[in-house]
């Protein structure tokens, strides 16, 4: 049994001595083999760089909605108490905290930070969200007046879907619908 053992042994050392050897001369005998390790590792930094735009794209876009998310849900009670009559009695409260929830939105806006992102995309992306800021600047003229009329508010930020769509659809994503995402 003991003879076994050993042979046993044996044969394993030298298996794993041959294994051993073999990639040694691999790596070292032949430049070809390491450009190929050396493409496929510029592959894989290709990947995690469309991999971290498409993350940073994501992230700030989902930082843009998550900051908007509240202030548009006031706008929208009060544009919704308005068609209400039955809400006559809560309209102006409603109609208060709108006003200043479209104040406070563009605000916030200005303070909203793009991130990890290259120059231009940065450049594009502050672009969107001037037009996001002109959508609440809109909605802070129009829920002031008589007659409310949000229309040129949606059309800002239909605008700035338009200029989120490119670095989206040429990151491979699926184009942004911001009305949508804080609705």
């Amino acid at each position: 049994m003991k003879k076994i053992f050993i042979l046993f042994a044996m044969l394993l050392a030298l298996v794993l001595t041959a294994c051993g050897q073999t990639q040694n001369n691999t790596d070292s005998s032949n430049g070809g083999d390491t450009n190929a390790e050396e493409t496929a590792e510029k592959k894989d930094d290709g990947e995690n760089d469309e991999a971290a735009i498409k993350k940073a794209l994501l992230s700030n876009y989902l930082n843009v909605a998550k900051t908007v998310r509240p202030y548009q849900t006031k706008i929208n009670m009060y544009v919704e108490s308005v068609n209400n009559p039955e809400a006559e009695a809560t309209i102006e409260t409603t109609k208060e905290d709108a006003i200043t929830a479209a104040e406070e939105a563009v605000t916030a806006i200005e303070g909203i930070k793009v991130e990890d992102l290259d120059k231009e995309k940065t450049a594009t992306f502050n672009d969107a969200l001037t037009e996001l800021k002109g959508a609440y600047e809109a909605y802070s003229k129009a829920l002031g007046e008589e007659e409310i009329d949000v229309a040129a508010a949606e059309e800002k930020i239909n605008a700035t879907n338009e200029k989120l769509t490119p670095l989206f659809e040429d990151a491979g994503l699926h184009a942004p619908n911001l009305a949508k995402e804080i609705n």
